[in-house]
C-alpha cells in the first residue's frame, strides 16, 4: 500500500510501508488484520512451510528453509535466530524498499523469539522505521515460555525504533473466572485486531487530519524502543465519556498512566462523515490534559464511512531522546554486562561453527552466487561465532 507523504518527501516518491507476521502468533495476528479489508503490502515469514500454507498475506517467505527442512524451530530461540541470520541477504533484498515495517510477532516460542529481533534490525539497519507489536505468554503458559517470551522483547526494543507490548495477560478481562481456554484466546485476538485496525485506519484511511508517516517516524525514533498503545470502539449514548473512560482505565496504558508520563503522545480519532466536531475536539482536549504541558504531541482524525461510532487510538512514549535509537545490541551493552536503560542484550550459548548434513536435499546442486554457497548458513560462511 502506497501513501503520500509530502512532509517527508516532497513531492518525489510514496512512502511505502509493509506489515510482516513473523512466526506462528504473528501470522494469525496478520491473518486477523487482513479480514478486515485493510489495504496493504503483507509478508507471513515462519520456519514452518505447513504454517505458511494458511496464511492470507500477499507474499510467504519461510525462514531458514536449508536448516529445519521446512519444519517449525519447535521452540528453540536459538534455532530461530539462526533461521533469520541464514537468510539475512534475502531479507535484505525483500525490504529494501520499504519505509515503514511495522512487525507483529507473539513471543515466548522459537521463529518470533528468535527471528523477529534479526528482522528488526536488519530492517532498522536499512532506514526503514521499525515498529514492532509484540504479545507474552499468558501466565498458565509457564516459566520457560515467559523467561524466552522476555529474552526476545529485551532483544527486541534494541533494534526496533518502537516496541509495544501487549501481555496477553492484560488482555483477558478481570472478571474472567468460568473463561474458556478458547474463549480467553479470542477475546485476546479481538482486542488485538481493533488496535491494529484502528492504528492502521488512521495512516491508510482517508483523514481530516493526517496522522502521516512522518509523524509516525518523528515519535518511534526518539522513543528509545519502548511504547504503549491503546485502542478503544465505543457506539451509542454517551460515546465520548465512554472512551476516554476506558482509555484510562486500560492496563495497556498503565491505568493513564502512561499518558501522564509520556514525553511523546499520539492521539489518533477514527469516526464517520456524520461525527460531530464538538465530540473530536472533547477527545483531544479531555486526554491531552492527562498529559504533560510540554508533551510533543501528534495527532489525526480519520474517516470510516462505514462506522457506525468513535475509535480513539492512544500512543504514548514515556522517553524523548535527541539520540537514535542504537541499531546494534552491542552498541548499548555497558562495560559491566547490562544494557543502557536496563535492556539487556540477546543472550546465547557458543555455537560450533560446523557446516551440517543437508538431509533430504544431500546431492543437490548448491546455490552459489558471487562465489559463496547460501546453502551454508551465514555464521558459517563468514566465520561468526554465537556466543553470550
Amino acid at each position: 500500500m502506497e501513501f503520500e507523504q509530502s512532509a517527508l518527501f516532497g513531492d518525489t516518491r510514496p512512502c511505502r510501508m509493509v506489515v510482516l507476521g513473523v512466526g506462528g502468533a504473528g501470522c494469525k495476528m496478520l491473518n486477523m488484520l487482513l479480514r478486515d479489508g485493510l489495504d496493504f503490502d503483507s509478508i507471513a515469514m515462519h520456519s514452518s512451510a505447513q504454517a505458511l500454507d494458511k496464511s492470507s498475506a500477499t507474499r510467504h517467505f519461510q525462514l531458514g528453509a536449508g536448516l529445519t527442512q521446512g519444519l517449525s524451530t519447535g521452540g528453540d530461540i536459538k534455532m530461530g535466530q539462526l533461521c533469520a541470520e541464514n537468510d539475512e541477504e534475502s531479507l535484505k533484498a525483500l525490504l529494501e524498499s520499504y519505509d515503514l515495517v511495522f512487525m507483529l510477532v507473539g513471543l515466548g516460542g522459537g521463529t518470533g523469539s528468535g527471528a523477529a529481533p534479526i528482522l528488526a534490525r536488519i530492517a532498522h539497519g536499512m532506514d526503514a522505521t521499525t515498529i514492532c507489536l509484540a504479545t507474552t505468554p499468558f501466565h498458565f503458559e509457564g516459566e520457560a515460555r515467559r523467561k524466552q517470551g522476555d529474552l526476545g522483547l529485551r532483544a527486541l526494543r534494541q533494534h526496533a525504533d518502537s516496541v509495544i507490548c501487549y501481555p496477553n495477560q492484560w488482555l483477558v478481562p478481570k472478571n474472567s473466572e468460568g473463561m474458556s481456554l478458547t474463549q480467553a484466546f479470542e477475546f485476546s485476538d479481538r482486542r488485538l485486531r481493533s488496535t491494529l485496525r484502528s492504528f492502521s485506519s488512521l495512516l491508510l484511511k482517508p483523514s481530516v487530519l493526517h496522522l502521516d508517516f512522518a509523524d509516525v517516524k518523528m515519535l518511534t525514533s526518539h522513543s528509545q524502543g519502548i511504547a504503549a498503545l491503546a485502542s478503544v470502539a465505543v457506539e451509542g449514548p454517551q460515546a465520548v465519556d465512554r472512551c476516554i473512560q476506558e482509555l484510562l482505565a486500560s492496563p495497556l496504558l498503565e491505568q493513564g498512566e502512561a499518558i501522564a508520563k509520556a514525553q511523546g503522545l499520539m492521539i489518533g480519532v477514527v469516526g464517520n462523515p456524520e461525527t460531530p466536531i464538538a465530540d473530536i475536539d472533547r477527545i483531544f482536549r479531555e486526554l491531552g490534559s492527562f498529559a504533560q504541558s510540554d508533551v510533543h504531541l501528534f495527532s489525526g482524525v480519520a474517516i470510516e464511512p462505514l462506522q457506525s461510532g468513535l475509535t480513539v487510538t492512544v500512543m504514548a512514549t514515556e522517553q524523548w531522546s535527541l539520540e537514535a535509537t542504537p541499531s546494534l545490541i552491542e552498541d548499548a551493552v555497558a562495560d559491566d554486562g547490562k544494557t543502557q536503560n536496563d535492556k539487556a542484550a540477546f543472550v546465547q550459548t557458543d555455537l560450533e561453527l560446523i557446516a551440517q548434513d543437508k538431509g533430504k536435499f544431500k546431492g543437490s546442486d548448491p546455490t552459489v552466487i558471487n562465489g559463496e554457497d547460501l546453502d551454508t548458513p551465514t555464521y558459517i560462511r563468514k566465520n561468526i561465532r554465537i556466543s553470550g
